[in-house]
Order: C-alpha cells, then sequence, then structure tokens
C-alpha cells in the first residue's frame, strides 16, 4: 500500500496526492468468425437412412382428407377410376380381392392396408362377385366431415361381406412432391407382426369411427398406416437405390436428381444442372455431393449405366445401347462401363443370356 507521506511533492510545493487506480482493461473480446453457410452431411452407414426416413414421414403429415365407412357385400364388384389424389382401404373385417393396375387379384384380410400414392385406378371385389363392375367414384369427392361417411355396394351383405375405411388424402406439399413419385403405384401393407406391419383392427377400433370425433380418429389411424406404407415402399435395399430419398431435405438437389433419372440421355453438364437447381456451380457440387453420397456427373454415369446395362437384355446394337444412354461414341461406354462393372457390355450381354437374366 503506498502513502501520501511516501509520495515526493510536486515541483513548486503544493500537497501530494496519489493518483486512483485505474480501472482494470476489459479482456480482449474475440473476434466473431463469419457464419458458414451449413452444408447437408450424410452420416454413415443405417443411421442416415433411419434418420431420414423419419423426418420424410414426418415433412408429410395429411391434409385435406375424406373418410368413408365401406361395405362391400359379397357379391360386390367395383371399379374406382383414377384421381389426382392419394387413395386408401383399410380392412376393419372380412374378405374381398383387391385388383392393381397390373390386372393380378390379391387376397386381404382384416388389417390389411393399401395405399395408393398416385390415385391409381383399381378394383374391390367379394368373394362371389361376378364378372360386371359397377363403377364407383367415391373416393375423390369425399368431403371433409365429423364422421366417415357410409356407403354400401353390392345385394348380398352379412357374415360374408367385407367392412373397409376407405379415404383420399393429399400430403403437405414439400416433401411429397418429389417422394411420392418415386413411390410404387400400389403399397400393400400387411397385417402382422413384423416392424413394417398394419396393426391388426379391433372391434373398438370400428366403434371409434363412428360419431362425433371419428375424423379425427381416422386421420390419426390413416397418418399411421401411411407411415408403415412409407416404410414398406422405402425401407432396407429400397432406399438405397433411390438416393434422391436422402435429399429430401433439400428440394434442390433432389429436383436436379429427378432431371438426371428422366433425362439421363441428355448431353448434362455442371453448369446445367447447377442452373437447373438454381445454384451456383461450386456450391451446387458440394451440397449435391453431401446428400447424395457422390459427385453429379459420377450419379449421371451410375443412372446411365444402369439403364444400359438393362437395354443389353434387347437385341439392340452395343451403340445404338450407348446413344440411347446419353454416350457420344461406343468407346467412351465401353470404358464406362467397364469401369463400373469390371466387364465389356458384350461380356456382359453374353453372361445375361447363359444366366436367363
Amino acid at each position: 500500500m503506498v502513502r501520501l507521506s511516501d509520495r515526493s511533492a510536486p515541483p513548486g510545493g503544493g500537497r501530494a496526492y496519489a493518483a486512483p487506480p485505474r480501472e482494470a482493461a476489459p479482456p480482449p473480446q474475440p473476434q466473431s468468425q463469419p457464419q458458414r453457410c451449413m452444408k447437408p452431411r450424410m452420416a454413415e452407414g443405417n443411421a442416415w437412412s433411419t434418420m431420414s426416413l423419419s423426418k420424410l414421414v414426418l415433412s408429410m403429415p395429411i391434409e385435406r382428407a375424406g373418410f368413408a365407412l365401406v361395405g362391400l357385400g359379397v357379391d360386390a364388384h367395383l371399379r374406382l377410376p383414377a384421381m389426382n389424389r392419394m387413395g386408401f382401404h383399410y380392412v376393419l373385417r372380412g374378405e374381398l380381392e383387391f385388383e392393381g393396375p397390373d390386372g393380378v387379384r390379391r387376397r386381404l384380410t382384416p388389417g390389411d392396408f393399401i395405399c395408393l400414392p398416385r390415385g391409381a385406378a383399381h378394383a374391390l371385389l367379394g368373394p362371389q362377385a361376378g364378372e360386371e363392375a359397377q363403377i364407383a367414384r367415391y373416393l375423390p369427392d369425399l368431403p371433409p366431415s365429423e364422421e366417415p361417411a357410409p356407403f354400401q355396394f353390392g345385394t348380398r351383405g352379412g357374415d360374408g361381406g367385407a367392412c373397409l375405411l376407405s379415404g383420399s388424402l393429399q400430403t403437405l406439399r414439400t416433401a411429397a412432391d418429389y417422394t411420392v413419385p418415386t413411390l410404387p403405384e400400389v403399397v400393400i401393407v400387411r397385417a402382422g407382426d413384423h416392424r413394417t406391419a398394419s396393426p391388426r383392427p379391433s372391434a373398438l377400433c370400428e366403434a371409434a369411427l363412428h360419431g362425433a370425433g371419428a375424423s379425427a380418429f381416422a386421420a390419426a389411424l390413416t397418418q399411421l398406416l401411411f407411415t408403415q406404407a412409407v416404410r414398406t415402399a422405402l425401407s432396407g435395399s429400397a432406399i438405397t437405390q433411390r438416393p434422391d430419398i436422402y435429399a429430401f431435405r433439400f428440394p434442390r438437389i433432389a429436383a436436379a436428381h429427378r432431371l438426371m433419372e428422366r433425362h439421363y440421355h441428355e448431353p448434362w453438364t455442371i453448369e446445367r444442372l447447377a442452373a437447373a437447381a438454381g445454384m451456383a456451380k461450386s456450391s451446387f457440387i458440394t451440397a449435391f455431393t453431401a446428400a447424395i453420397g457422390e459427385p453429379p456427373l459420377h450419379r449421371l454415369s451410375a443412372i446411365r449405366l444402369a439403364e444400359a446395362r438393362q437395354l443389353l437384355k434387347s437385341e439392340r446394337m452395343i451403340a445404338e445401347v450407348a446413344a440411347a444412354v446419353g454416350y457420344c461414341s461406343q468407346a467412351a461406354f465401353a470404358r464406362a462401363f467397364r469401369r463400373r462393372y469390371g466387364e465389356t457390355p458384350t461380356a456382359a450381354r453374353e453372361a445375361m443370356r447363359r444366366g436367363g437374366e
């Protein structure tokens, strides 16, 4: 401690004084770093697939849904035309047959769920249905209501008939815009105990579909069933075969990937793809690689060569196959094919013929 008496007087006399202590300087503040643009990042292994699939379903909540409780007599034969909405049927009790766009009839039992992502035309048939079909147009016109609208088809009901929760709906237009086109025309979810099964209905389930608030119960049940339909269609190996599913959080990347899949024969360049995505070239390359897992032109090559492998099963000349998938020369096509599959197109064709593919 410094005392006043210890200090020498200032020149010329006068009182000595002690200078007030200086305040401690504040610690230097770290310089703010400019914010970086967050880039999509792929997680490793199955964790990303699971995370993406969960977020995918959560990003597609059901909206503008209409529901119907449909009684189907044993002799009923309904033809439902195509519509521009998603359709579905959930078997509450009884048995029936479903005929999809492929013309194949499939037996349905209680708990089975049929999802028609793009509203494909189809048919519902009772066990004793005749050849003459009745055109039923109730699905696309179902209005929102307090409880599902009742419908009865067929003249002979009784114990042999079936009861279904049917409906049409739309999903939120974000991920659905580029995910629904990747789903099959028909997704069948069977009742059971496996992880992608649909729940088996109970008497309580059917009772809850009547009265005030029944449509809210139907919407919650349909969301659960739709989740299982998406899981059935996209889980397992399917999700690795459709990397655009990974990009559902990045609409511009997904849009560019769709163009590559649908128009793989066109002479795409990075500049054209980036322009189609509305992004700068370098940003597009970085974002695409992070979301899809490989650079844009590598992915384009994979799409072209996968299509070429299918075309090799035909009688078309190798040069014609090369041109059909966007290669300017047969030599360039052969080099790319060998790099990817470890054999020439000719050898691959011969192997497929020997194997009966």
